[in-house]
């Protein structure tokens, strides 16, 4: 039913529109759990993709307007679920469990504002940037001073491997963290 507006569509609050604004945010709900445009059709009673694909157009349009403390809240929210998951197998030694966790501490600091951003310093063009979450390095330094020794060495073989023996890094902590753990 068309309202008095000039163009003839139904109004805002309309409940066809209502219905439609529901079924556009589940679809981005479900897009970004994953599923396919497919999937998603078949689940909300979309006629195809073409059709999801015009409802998560519409339903991002709206999301760009929400606050940006909105969006970090969801990211914070996300990070934290999957760390849940990963944090116990980091435990347990498992070492793509602690990159992944590693890598979740690092973006959930940044959305938090905890890493500093990286400069270049001075006029040299070829100079690396510079810039180190204090916060973010002590947390790493606490995770590997809570691993067993055998696992703290597989993890300090595996970073020379990939750095190389001088390649840099932070210096070694006063408790030995931040150095090559010594022969069993």
């Amino acid at each position: 039913m068309a309202s008095a507006n000039q163009g003839g569509s139904p109004s805002p609050t309309s409940p066809r529109r209502i219905s439609a604004a529901g079924r556009q945010a589940k679809a981005l709900e479900l897009r970004k759990a994953g599923y396919t445009l497919v999937q998603i059709a078949e689940r909300l009673g979309y006629a195809g993709d073409a059709g999801v694909r015009k409802a998560l157009r519409t339903a991002l349009e709206k999301t760009v307007k929400q606050p940006a403390e909105e969006v970090r809240l969801l990211l914070q929210a996300r990070n934290d679920e999957l760390l849940q998951a990963l944090y116990p197998r980091a435990l347990d030694g498992e070492l793509e469990a602690v990159d992944r966790v590693l890598k979740i501490n690092r973006e959930t600091a940044a959305i938090n504002g905890l890493v500093a951003t990286k400069v270049k310093v001075g006029q040299d063009p070829e100079a690396e940037p510079v810039g180190v979450s204090v916060q973010l390095e002590a947390a790493v330094y606490d995770a590997l001073r809570r691993l067993p020794p055998e696992q703290r060495k597989l993890l300090y073989d595996l970073r020379e491997r990939l750095v190389g023996a001088g390649g840099g890094g932070a210096a070694p902590a006063a408790d030995g963290v931040g150095q090559h753990p010594p022969e069993g």
